[in-house]
């Protein structure tokens, strides 16, 4: 309980008279003629008591205990919404009358339309208060569960990205399109949002340094992305905000995108509960705390603007300054942590309600309790006998079980004939490369793959390969000229002159080609002919 904060809410919110009533509620004996610190002082003490908080929710009203609960968890409501709970219609004129409810009263009003339960006295609510269970038939949207996908195979999907050599800035529409259907091609993925997932995978792995599929791999993806380490932070923005201008001259963006990341991860490891969270609370209650920088228009200058679109009351996009506080978080904190939701969805951490194209709701899965270092009913893969045979007289590889990254290796350097049985051949072999580093990837991928007895079939390929690679090459060092075939005095010269045809090879078509040591000396020669080039 933090003490100091309580005690600035109760002098701040509550009068004397409240104070008093509390403590009456609660059944503590305290003498007359105490000061209102004193009191305080008195009702923080009591506080310390589970006994007393459910003494204090038994007294008041049912509802305004359910406001009490309400508020708590929520941090901060509409009056329609607390109207609902009363089943009544009440200004903030005459807000709750009623004695006993004193203690609702009292909430801190931040408006004419909203009223808050004070900080301080909802984190030690929480303590005693359940947060409400959203049962499923209040969820408003399609539920959409979360497989382990990236797990069981993310050493091939960390193979694929590097072997493609994708970059985020290449990964422009058509080529995201190509990738993803390619992607399909050699991953079994299945189940919802298949191309979004898949988006979501290729644009944050890139650049990523893992190196092994393990857990562990994971809750390093977490720890490093939330620190802000994993990969430049221009790709985390870009992809988040696309919508947002000014933000090349604005230095403060890296420190919001960390604090952002940081702020909601933190929430969410704590929230591992099996119920649904609604996206749009963790955001009301991080604006209500302590981590309110990140809500801070000012925090950024008059840098950044937004461009939003046509809506149906205008016809046409504008460009809003980012001012105030519900600018930003409509426009930078909101997408910033759907999209988080969608990336943990991707990773498997986390089941979502979707609506209208976006997450509303997520629920932590058993594996993401496990990723988030939480107390984990998920059970680790059993993973299946991977076995692979280079045949000693054919280019032939015979495989069984299953090993993504091996698969989509060999699927890349071989013709699948059947059931894990793969064929090389020099134009297999480098029918996805487009530069010497892909073959040499390949080639050195091959060798260490290879017993260490390798068999005389596949050391020939080996060098054989080698040998095939650049077999022509550009002579730098030659120049070729064209000789004006209906000149038939300079050709009759050139070629008749020993001085002249010496210095140079004639080709076909009136062409010839020097050295370019040569060629200076036939223009000085020519020159001394009468012929200037």
């Amino acid at each position: 309980m933090d003490r100091d904060t309580i005690i600035e809410d109760l002098n701040e919110y509550y009068t004397k008279k409240t104070l008093i009533l509390l403590l009456t509620y609660m059944g503590v004996k305290f003498s007359e003629g105490l000061s209102k610190n004193e009191i305080i002082e008195l009702v923080v003490d009591s506080f310390k008591s589970e006994l007393n908080i459910n003494i204090l929710l038994r007294s008041i009203s049912l509802e305004a205990k359910k406001v009490v609960e309400y508020l708590t968890w929520e941090g901060i409501s509409t009056l329609p919404v607390i109207d609902s709970i009363y089943h009544t219609k009440i200004s903030l004129d005459d807000y709750y009358y009623n004695t006993k409810d004193e203690f609702i009263k009292n909430f801190k009003n931040y408006n004419s339309r909203e009223i808050a339960f004070s900080n301080g006295l909802r984190t030690l609510f929480k303590k005693y208060i359940n947060r409400p269970i959203i049962s499923l038939n209040q969820l408003d949207g399609d539920i959409l569960l979360a497989d382990t996908f990236l797990y069981q195979n993310l050493d091939g999907v960390l193979n694929y990205i590097k072997h493609e050599n994708l970059k985020e800035r290449g990964l422009k529409k058509k080529v995201l399109l190509k990738s993803i259907t390619k992607f399909k091609k050699y991953f079994p993925i299945s189940g919802d949002l298949v191309d979004l997932r898949i988006t979501y995978i290729l644009k944050f792995f890139i650049n990523t340094s893992f190196k092994e599929s393990s857990l562990k791999t994971l809750q390093g993806f977490i720890s490093r992305y939330k620190m802000g380490s994993l990969f430049n932070e221009n790709i985390d923005f870009y992809h988040f905000y696309p919508h947002i201008k000014g933000i090349n001259s604005n230095i403060n963006i890296n420190i919001f995108l960390k604090r952002g990341r940081t702020s909601f991860l933190n929430r969410v490891g704590s929230l591992a509960e099996n119920s649904w969270i609604d996206i749009n609370y963790i955001i009301r209650e991080l604006s209500l705390g302590e981590d309110t920088q990140i809500f801070d228009t000012s925090y950024f200058g008059p840098l950044l603007s937004v461009k939003v679109e046509p809506q149906p009351y205008n016809n046409y996009s504008r460009t809003l300054n980012l001012k105030y506080k519900s600018d930003n978080e409509k426009y930078l904190i909101t997408p910033m942590f759907k999209g988080i939701v969608l990336l943990l969805f991707t990773i498997g951490v986390a089941d979502i309600v979707f609506k209208d194209s976006e997450p509303t709701h997520f629920r932590m899965t058993e594996f993401g309790k496990r990723v988030f270092g939480l107390p984990s009913r998920f059970k680790e893969r059993v993973l299946n006998n991977y076995s692979y045979k280079f045949s000693s007289s054919r280019l032939f590889i015979t495989t069984s079980g299953r090993d993504s990254g091996k698969e989509l290796f060999f699927n890349r350097i071989g013709e699948l004939l059947g059931k894990g049985v793969y064929k090389v051949s020099y134009s297999s072999f480098i029918k996805e490369c487009k530069t010497q580093r892909d073959i040499d990837t390949n080639m050195k991928t091959l060798l260490s793959l290879l017993p260490e007895d390798v068999p005389t079939v596949w050391s020939d390929f080996i060098s054989k390969c080698t040998d095939r690679i650049y077999p022509v090459y550009n002579e730098q060092e030659l120049i070729v000229v064209n000789f004006p075939k209906e000149n038939s005095d300079f050709i009759f010269e050139i070629t008749e002159d020993p001085k002249l045809r010496d210095l140079f090879l004639m080709v076909e078509g009136f062409k010839g080609a020097f050295s370019r040591k040569n060629y200076a000396e036939f223009k000085r020669v020519l020159k001394e002919r009468g012929y200037f080039l």
